[in-house]
């Protein structure tokens, strides 16, 4: 399973609860917050209704060091206001990543944009993956969070490599 963000979220839910169902997770700049209260997933809900997605896509990517494509930014934006919503009030509600870390024995590469001004996202992710029983960070350095997303060239080699990775142990 590949995902991106909220969608690590959700990667990690299902690898917790159902390990057998997936062979690998690739989670994309995707790494929880041990100190985020469920307060703030309730208020990041509202700003998104209030706002729309749209919004809050150009807001992201306007703290890009690199901007990135109209594609995307568009493809993002389409997605339905009140399902973002729903994302982040369902993370509200769901065991905190950091609690059931250690019970996710599926292989699992962190792959995190790694902006020079955020080293802390770095240090996270790498505490992510010594949490995690199989589990790997990788930075793709200079990358902001959407970077890592299309910036192609530079994700695609690792995840090439992890599938290949697990592939082999399956054989």
């Amino acid at each position: 399973m590949g995902a991106r963000r909220l969608g690590g979220r959700i990667g990690y839910a299902v690898a917790a609860a159902h390990p057998g169902r997936l062979a690998g997770l690739v989670a994309l700049d995707s790494v929880p917050s041990p100190d985020v209260d469920p307060v703030e997933y309730r208020n990041a809900a509202r700003d998104v209704l209030a706002k729309g997605t749209g919004a809050l896509i150009r807001e992201m990517a306007g703290a890009e060091a690199e901007q990135p494509p109209a594609w995307l930014v568009e493809h993002l934006s389409e997605t339905d206001t009140e399902v973002f919503a729903a994302t982040y009030e369902a993370f509200a509600t769901e065991p905190p990543f950091w609690q059931v870390a250690e019970q996710i024995t599926v292989p699992t590469l962190h792959l995190l944009g790694v902006a020079d001004s955020d080293p802390d996202w770095w240090a996270l992710g790498q505490a992510a993956a010594a949490a995690m029983p199989e589990a790997t960070a990788v930075a793709l350095n200079g990358l902001g969070h959407l970077q890592a997303f299309w910036r192609a060239d530079q994700s695609v080699p690792p995840i090439e490599r992890f599938l290949a990775k697990i592939s082999a142990g399956r054989s």
